[in-house]
């Protein structure tokens, strides 16, 4: 029993500082960066028909997508999401149906935030 509490009070109940202070796009899982974008070796996309963005390494090895219900206009609003990306070894993960809440929007950006979960997504809208 003590275990448990133990382990439930590490679970973080709000995004890390580092995240919502960043402005870089990226995906991280359990605190761990996926894929942080870099314009010299990335590509972003953003289909607008059906709210996906979709940020890969030039090379393919890595991803992420992020597939929203739809574009949130303001923080507190929570969005249904599906999920896919890579992870150790190449291995595909995905989490569909999940609920992201907004954090925090600044010009074409958007910070999406699960706590159950511990995923951190930044966003951006290209239009």
């Amino acid at each position: 029993m003590l275990l448990c509490g133990l382990m439930c009070s590490c679970v973080n109940t709000e995004p890390t500082a580092p995240f919502i202070e960043s402005e870089n796009v990226q995906f991280l899982v359990n605190g761990r960066s996926i894929l942080n974008y870099d314009p010299i070796n990335c590509q972003k996309y953003f289909d607008s028909q059906n709210n996906e963005f979709v940020v890969s390494s030039d090379n393919g090895d890595s991803f992420y997508s992020v597939g929203l219900s739809q574009i949130p206009d303001g923080t507190g609003q929570q969005v249904v999401a599906d999920l896919e990306w890579t992870a150790s070894l190449g291995s595909l993960r995905s989490k569909n149906n999940i609920v992201l809440d907004v954090v925090k929007i600044k010009d074409d950006k958007i910070w999406l935030w699960n706590a159950g979960q511990q995923i951190e997504a930044c966003i951006q809208i290209i239009r």
